[in-house]
């Protein structure tokens, strides 16, 4: 068995639904974690995502008398209703990461000491070796500790007149890193947990009005809860397969996968790519 990490980052806007609403305010919501409620995506949504992409843009199917037949390569990968089950089992997609709007860059990509702590403890409990010194950076960003409402600011340079959401008052950290870069990008806000928090909660996320229009005149009008483009997932695969069948299937991808609802409006188009390849 061989034990895989993947990055995942939405290049539009994401929905994958939770079936909820928030009384009567959103009435689409995306799906949470359930222990600590930050945006996630459901290992069956992830997984019935990634095999459509895989059967319908990557060749993994037939198609006889207009039915779409997995062949044998998907069947191994995500199981049948003859086979039984697949010999790739996913985990869920949690958060890593989540882009946050400034006056100076178009955006921060900020995250907490507990994400990153739970990045850390999940690899270990899955049994995945993670690069020596993206452990080390992780290890010294989760280490520090934010105030509330001052959060820490990981920049090549001060920023003058900064404001990042509402924040005003940063402290800014000149922690060298090596590899932690090359998925969060230059510029990282680290948040205090509560912070953190407050900006993946439902007052935060971006909320969509969307109109179903009749001859010009509105039928249904709804509120549709996003999570904004470019923010960062990870989701571990344990590959069963003598071949690996599944991360060879990404190897040499460079189309985006689609996951989520709303297709046709552009939504839910994201990179998923094997972690040690983004930071080589």
């Amino acid at each position: 068995m061989t034990t895989n990490l993947y990055l995942l980052i939405p290049q539009s806007n994401l929905h994958v639904g939770a079936g909820s609403s928030n009384y009567g305010v959103i009435d689409n919501l995306v799906q949470r974690d359930a222990i600590d409620q930050y945006p996630n995506i459901n290992a069956s949504s992830l997984k019935g995502a990634i095999r459509e992409f895989f059967e319908e843009a990557k060749g993994w199917s037939v198609t006889i008398d207009k039915k779409k037949i997995p062949n044998d390569k998907s069947k191994k990968v995500f199981g049948d209703i003859d086979q039984g089950k697949g010999n790739c089992v996913f985990s869920e997609g949690h958060l890593l990461g989540l882009p946050v709007r400034s006056n100076k860059k178009p955006y921060f990509i900020a995250t907490s000491p507990y994400v990153l702590k739970k990045f850390l403890s999940l690899s270990d409990e899955f049994g995945y070796e993670l690069d020596t010194d993206l452990k080390k950076d992780l290890l010294a960003l989760a280490s520090l500790s934010p105030e509330t409402e001052k959060p820490i600011l990981i920049a090549p340079s001060t920023i003058s007149g900064l404001k990042i959401e509402d924040f005003i008052n940063f402290t800014n950290h000149n922690l060298r890193l090596s590899k932690l870069h090359t998925i969060l990008g230059e510029d990282i806000v680290l948040f205090s947990d509560e912070d953190f928090a407050y900006q993946c909660g439902d007052y935060a996320l971006p909320v969509l009005a969307r109109n179903h229009l009749d001859n010009g005149i509105s039928q249904n009008l709804w509120y549709e809860q996003v999570v904004p483009k470019m923010t960062r997932f990870y989701f571990f695969v344990d590959d069963y397969t003598e071949e690996v069948l599944f991360d060879k299937a990404l190897e040499d991808n460079t189309q985006l996968v689609q996951i989520g609802g709303n297709a046709t409006v552009g939504y839910g188009r994201c990179k998923i790519k094997n972690l040690n390849k983004v930071i080589a």
